[in-house]
């Protein structure tokens, strides 16, 4: 039941997304539901989004269990000023991240951002197969007569990470 409920969250988180509205923004969580809204720049800290999928949103877990508010909390407690953003959304892949960088990443003008994609990339897909498709990388395999490919191949990944690297780097942001 909760695996359904989770699913319908992000089947419209993602067509609200689409139309430019957003709830529990940025992610899915209720506890970030307002901080677009609300944020101002951290003047008297530092700034560390933590932008991914459900690895970083923390999926089945509460929010003070997820990485980014450990994360914040360990910061803390070595006596530095810091507010930690998670920007997760569970199911996104590296194609999705290029799509928000400039809303959950550079709106917020962090000094540090954590990047943490590839789960649902690597996800393997049934093909139907035809005799069109030959083995041409090691992005496809074989399991009982049957073709599964990858959600996003390897070369694709390394270039839409890239992509995302050097944005950050133009934009200061380590």
């Amino acid at each position: 039941m909760r695996i359904l409920l989770f699913i319908i969250k992000i089947f419209i988180a993602k067509i609200l997304t689409f139309f430019n509205l957003h709830i529990n923004y940025p992610g899915l969580r209720f506890e970030t539901l307002k901080i677009k809204k609300k944020y101002m720049v951290n003047t008297s800290g530092v700034t560390v989004i933590c932008f991914g999928d459900s690895n970083t949103f923390g999926w089945n877990n509460r929010y003070q269990f997820s990485y980014p508010a450990l994360l914040e909390n360990k910061i803390k407690s070595c006596g530095v000023k810091a507010q930690v953003i998670n920007c997760g959304i569970g199911g996104d892949t590296i194609s999705d991240a290029v799509k928000r960088l400039e809303n959950d990443v550079l709106f917020f003008k962090p000094e540090f951002a954590i990047i943490n994609f590839g789960f649902n990339d690597a996800r393997l897909f049934k093909i139907k197969r035809n005799n069109t498709i030959k083995k041409k990388s090691n992005s496809l395999y074989s399991l009982n007569n049957n073709c599964y490919g990858l959600k996003t191949d390897k070369k694709n990944f390394r270039y839409l990470f890239e992509k995302i690297i050097k944005k950050l780097q133009k934009s200061n942001i380590k």
